[in-house]
């Protein structure tokens, strides 16, 4: 009932799974750095109904001034929905309102490297080439960038 009235942000993260809090903390420390769009779909744990599949979207701004960030969001619980799909099947997803391009596309090619341990292991080497030479490019564009 309480949530219904709006909860701070711990109070929903003490009930997320520790296998998930890594990937959720990820990516909202990201949104929480520029602000934009968050879309999260994660496992919680309480006494009552034990685990359950749930959907958060928020949106964070940051006061140039004082620096706080402030966000606003909702939590659906989509557990029925996904009783019939495998529980790696999630969705992180971050939109940044400030974060120039390129580092942005750092940010999405350093999140492709880490996804690399999930692949498969005769598709990593030429995977890993691609996503090494995108992360050296992005690199050198934005050390160029830095030196004008």
């Amino acid at each position: 009932m309480q949530a219904a009235h709006g909860l701070p942000l711990a109070a929903y993260v003490e009930a997320i799974l520790p296998a998930d809090r890594e990937a959720f903390f990820t990516s909202l420390d990201r949104v929480s750095e520029h602000g934009g769009v968050f879309v999260g779909e994660y496992r919680v744990c309480s006494a009552a109904s034990g685990v359950q599949w749930v959907l958060a979207r928020g949106h964070f701004e940051r006061d140039d001034q004082t620096g706080e960030v402030v966000g606003r969001g909702i939590v659906v619980n989509t557990t029925e929905s996904k009783l019939n799909w495998p529980a790696e099947d999630r969705t992180f997803f971050v939109l940044h309102k400030k974060e120039p391009p390129l580092e942005r596309l750092a940010s999405y090619a350093l999140q492709a490297r880490r996804t690399l341990d999930d692949v498969a292991e005769h598709e990593k080497p030429a995977l890993r080439l691609a996503v090494d030479a995108l992360l050296w490019a992005v690199g050198r564009a934005i050390a160029k960038r830095g030196q004008l």
